[in-house]
């Protein structure tokens, strides 16, 4: 896979692995936003915290977003008020505003360059059936406190025939955020970050136990699952995630639109900001989103982006490209809370398209769910809440198309070969021996066999040939070319297999999703609590 843009010119700090068994009041699985955060605001509160995250700081859906801080939610608010009334569609729009807020003071606090700045955010229309919804936004978002008016058009594209311009909304980078939240927790005496260190197990416990892969234990009185989409096999938070792939491109352009946020009102929308203040020529471009693990052609996705800049914008070239995951709830607003059935672990998920944002809504409601605090949020973000009517036909279509790929899936054909004709960087499936296997090839010409079989729930993986990866089709796991987790729910790898044998490779074996594994044998500490 491509970096995002965000990595160039910024130094990691090299956080150290766990390599030794700790102790410590809060485990925080997860170093993007929502784990520094909820870190760095536990730790001013006298909590000793540690975060563990699989790869580098940032590396997940942070460090791949578009890096928009808006009110602006994906969801209308006329919808959000239909779900959960005219208050709770103010309150999300409150606690947006407020995340916001924070990260701004954050940034002026730990005296982070960041590149935060308020900008002004625009929601446009291209067609006219779509200007009466922006007239119902600009009331709404109004009504809940949002300096917000409408506009005829925008600068940049005579296709545009009306636009909401919503005022201080915010641009930053995020990962040089990201660094300065982790320095700030190390340097509070109180928390402690940990690099390349991947929780394999996980328990609801008294206390809770973590095991990692570098062979540490983590004992915590409470246990944050801050890894966007919660490792394990939570059934009561995953059959009500949507896992959708957004795709994102950066083209250098001529004649750049004024700094700020722009979204459409298209259906899946683009969105597009400069890639910092001092580069306006920089414009990151987003969309084209598609269910995660279904886009045999995801080249043609970026084609569309590039399609969609080239008629707005007076593109000279692009020069980046790469995808992010993200997860809408079945009715239109984030999990964050307690998770369901579960006494000391918390969750935080479901953020759609404004995940920098909510990320920071749910390190504020977690930190203060944790400490025993009141929180006017809660119940609105709750994970344990029902929406019947709200969320009754995603819920349904979603996990029907779940259970037709687990079958259908399993049953579709795959050439018999041995890898023969797959060229070095590519991968497919194929049947060897009769048996359904991932291939891939390497740049050196070695060839690498895997169980398709998603470490999660059972899924077989599908080869996405443009960022060289293995996505699962029904919860959102995405796997490196050789079978390594990158991110989503999966715990553990694919399961390596040697093509001499129809077993598995010499040391390895399968096993069940990590997560329903505890690490203590006493039955009511599973880590599968969903």
């Amino acid at each position: 896979m491509q970096e995002s843009v965000w990595r160039d010119g910024v130094a990691s700090a090299g956080h150290p692995r766990l390599e030794r068994d700790l102790d410590v009041d809060v485990a925080i699985v997860g170093g993007g936003i929502t784990g520094l955060t909820t870190a760095l605001l536990l730790a001013r509160a006298g909590k000793t915290v540690a975060v563990l995250e699989a790869r580098r700081i940032g590396d997940g859906t942070t460090g791949g977003t578009s890096a928009h801080l808006t009110v602006a939610l994906d969801q209308p608010l006329a919808t959000l008020a239909s779900r959960f009334g005219e208050e709770g569609a103010r309150r999300a729009v409150e606690s947006c505003r407020g995340a916001i807020d924070t990260i701004g003071g954050l940034c002026a606090g730990l005296g982070v360059d960041a590149e935060f700045q308020r900008v002004p955010a625009f929601r446009w229309a291209e067609t006219p059936a779509h200007v009466p919804h922006l007239d119902d936004e600009a009331r709404r978002y109004g009504e809940a406190g949002v300096l917000v008016h409408r506009q005829d058009g925008l600068p940049f594209s005579s296709l545009a025939v009306a636009a909401l311009r919503f005022e201080e909304q915010a641009v930053f980078h995020p990962l040089r955020y990201l660094e300065g939240l982790a320095a700030a927790v190390v340097s509070s005496g109180a928390g402690h970050v940990f690099e390349r260190t991947r929780v394999t197990r996980w328990d609801d416990g008294r206390p809770c136990r973590l095991r990692t892969s570098t062979g540490a234990t983590v004992t915590a009185q409470e246990v944050v699952l801050a890894t966007h989409s919660p490792i394990g096999l939570l059934v009561s938070l995953h059959t009500r995630l949507e896992p959708l792939t957004s795709y994102i491109i950066v083209a250098r352009v001529d004649d750049p639109p004024p700094l700020g946020l722009y979204f459409d009102t298209a259906e899946p929308y683009h969105y597009v900001r400069a890639v910092s203040p001092a580069r306006p020529d920089l414009l990151v471009i987003g969309g084209a989103d598609t269910k995660h693990g279904h886009e045999p052609d995801t080249a043609a996705c970026y084609t569309r982006l590039a399609e969609f800049a080239r008629t707005r914008f007076s593109v000279r070239a692009i020069e980046r490209r790469w995808s992010a995951i993200l997860f809408e709830s079945v009715d239109g607003l984030p999990f964050i809370g307690r998770l369901p059935g579960a006494q000391h672990v918390w969750v935080s998920t479901g953020y759609s398209g404004t995940g920098l944002t909510y990320g920071t809504v749910g390190a504020q409601l977690l930190s203060d769910l944790i400490q025993g605090h009141d929180n006017g949020w809660a119940e609105l973000y709750s994970p344990s809440r029902v929406k019947p009517i709200a969320s009754a036909r995603r819920f349904v279509a979603e996990n029907a198309s779940n259970a037709y790929r687990w079958v259908a899936d399993r049953l579709a054909p795959a050439p018999s070969d041995r890898g023969a004709g797959l060229p070095p960087g590519d991968g497919k499936l194929a049947r060897v021996g009769g048996k359904k296997l991932a291939l891939y090839r390497d740049p050196t010409g070695k060839l690498h066999a895997m169980s398709p079989k998603c470490t999660h729930s059972g899924c077989i993986v599908q080869w996405n040939q443009d960022d060289r990866t293995w996505d699962c089709p029904c919860h959102g796991g995405r796997f490196d070319a050789e079978g390594k987790v990158i991110s989503g729910p999966p715990m553990a790898d694919l399961r390596r297999v040697a093509l001499d044998e129809e077993e598995p490779a010499p040391g390895e074996r399968e096993e069940r999703p990590a997560a329903a594994q505890p690490v203590q044998p006493e039955p009511e500490r599973r880590g599968e609590v969903g």
